[in-house]
C-alpha cells in the first residue's frame, strides 16, 4: 500500500485544523481529508526555498475526467505550517501546455518570488504570476 502522506498534506496537518467536539465531527474531518485528496492534485515541494514540483499528465488527466476542471494543483512546502500554492486548474490549464512535458510525461518546475516556472531542457522557462495563490486554501473544492 502506498504511503498515505505521498502527494498530500499530512493527515496530522489536516486533523490539526479540524475542531472536533465529538467523534462524529472527527469522522467528518477524516472524510473531508479524503475528499480533498481525491479531488485535487497535491504535490509535496522538494525544497523549502524554491518550491520544486512535478505534475504527471496522466494523473492530472484522470483527475479532470473524474472531477471536471474545478480542481486545484497544490504545491505544498510544509506539513507543519501553512506554506502552499493552491493553483486552480481552470486558471492554469493553458500554462501547463504539452510543449513543456518532459520525457517522463510530466511538467517540472518551481515557484520562486511568487512566480511559477516550468522548466524543460532546451527551452526558456515559462513563467506565470502565482502570488495570490499562496495559502489560498479557500480555493480547494471539497464536495
Amino acid at each position: 500500500m502506498a504511503d498515505v502522506r505521498q502527494g498530500i498534506f499530512s493527515f496530522a496537518w489536516w486533523l490539526s485544523r479540524i475542531h472536533a467536539d465529538s467523534a462524529e465531527d472527527l469522522v467528518k474531518g477524516f472524510i473531508l481529508v479524503l475528499v480533498l485528496k481525491r479531488r485535487n492534485y497535491i504535490q509535496k515541494a522538494a525544497s523549502q526555498t524554491q518550491y520544486w514540483f512535478n505534475f504527471y499528465r496522466k494523473k492530472l488527466k484522470r483527475l479532470v475526467q473524474r472531477n471536471g476542471e474545478e480542481i486545484c494543483l497544490v504545491i505544498n512546502a510544509s506539513d507543519e505550517i501553512d506554506d502552499a500554492y493552491v493553483l486552480p486548474f481552470e486558471k492554469f490549464k493553458d500554462f501547463f501546455s504539452l510543449d513543456y512535458l518532459d520525457d517522463h510525461d510530466r511538467w517540472s518546475g518551481y515557484v520562486s518570488d511568487n512566480q511559477i516556472k516550468l522548466c524543460l531542457n532546451g527551452k526558456n522557462p515559462k513563467a506565470a504570476e502565482a502570488g495570490v495563490f499562496h495559502n489560498a486554501f479557500h480555493l480547494l473544492p471539497s464536495s
